[in-house]
């Protein structure tokens, strides 16, 4: 398999605060892609790209089988400590460890911009907006147009969780360590004292289906 390095390092040594400081995808935006992609409750979802189980766990409602394939053992073994029901696997976008056609349905999470020759474009030209993903569908010629939706949404945590957070952003996580920790002693300076804070997102979902 190949990762990005950035990727590799940042995320295994960050598994712990990116489960304590993600925040979980609003339901909302989960039940849309369902009843768009009109998922059936006896089908198989698979969530690629899983990290340490933020969707999965979501979709476990509406599907009889979920599956978790992430490149970070060390996600994997936060996921299958929260989850230990789902079959979770390493693996990448373009190294699925599954037969083909044995799911109804592949989610990503928050991880495109990680695949392949996305990487190399926001390496090249910084954020990866949707426009390029649609791009990206349209070229391969094996989908069907993008739809897309939004939903906002306030996600309630403390200070605690505004630095773990931070302390999970891979280019944190890939900081020296006394850089990193000086870092994340400002950040906890800044939200001392806070018992509760309100951070507001904004969730962009996107769904195609195969072209016939």
């Amino acid at each position: 398999m190949t990762v990005d390095p950035r990727a590799a390092t940042g995320f295994s040594t960050a598994a712990d605060a990116y489960e304590r400081g993600r925040p979980p995808y609003p339901r909302a935006a989960v039940e849309l892609l369902v009843h768009e992609l009109a998922l059936s409750p006896a089908g198989t979802i698979l969530d690629l790209a899983a990290g340490t189980g933020k969707l999965t766990r979501q979709l476990l409602p509406f599907a009889e089988r979920v599956v978790a394939v992430d490149p970070s053992e060390r996600m994997l073994d936060v996921l299958r400590s929260q989850l230990p029901s789902v079959s979770a696997s390493a693996g990448t976008a373009d190294a699925i460890p599954l037969p083909g056609g044995s799911v109804d349905a592949v989610v990503v999470g928050e991880a495109f911009h990680w695949f392949g020759n996305a990487a190399a474009c926001r390496e090249a030209a910084g954020p990866f907006p949707a426009e390029r993903w649609q791009d990206a569908v349209a070229q391969s010629g094996r989908f069907d147009p993008l739809a897309s939706a939004e939903v906002e949404h306030l996600d309630r945590t403390d200070a605690d969780g505004v630095v773990a957070l931070v302390a999970s952003w891979s280019w944190i996580a890939n900081l020296p360590d006394d850089e990193r920790a000086a870092l994340l002693a400002r950040v906890r300076d800044v939200v001392a004292g806070e018992a509760e804070l309100a951070i507001r997102y904004r969730t962009e979902i996107f769904w195609t289906r195969r072209a016939p």
